[in-house]
């Protein structure tokens, strides 16, 4: 957050950080996200990624579940940026 913050303000770039705490699963959440941006007039939209292998991602879509960040790659109105967790965070996940 500190590095976008400052990349941000060299660039003369107005940014805001909104953390939403919707209920339900990835679609809603994902819809939720969709939905503020399109209020706001976002030109950009940053989402975390959890960094889940391919065998997770694989399984989720089999059972019809897919990710926040997915759903907004394909649903926003703007471009989005899917930032990766470091190798320790994606492991502190997986555990």
């Amino acid at each position: 957050w500190m590095f976008i913050r400052f990349v941000c303000h060299q660039a003369d770039v107005q940014i805001e950080k909104a953390v939403l705490e919707p209920r339900g699963g990835p679609s809603y959440a994902g819809s939720a996200i969709a939905a503020y941006a399109e209020e706001q007039h976002a030109s950009l939209v940053v989402v975390g990624n959890r960094g889940h292998g391919a065998l997770k991602r694989g399984l989720m879509a089999l059972a019809g579940l897919g990710s926040v960040s997915e759903y907004c790659l394909n649903h926003m109105h703007c471009p989005v940026v899917i930032v990766k967790p470091t190798y320790q965070e994606s492991a502190k996940s997986d555990a």
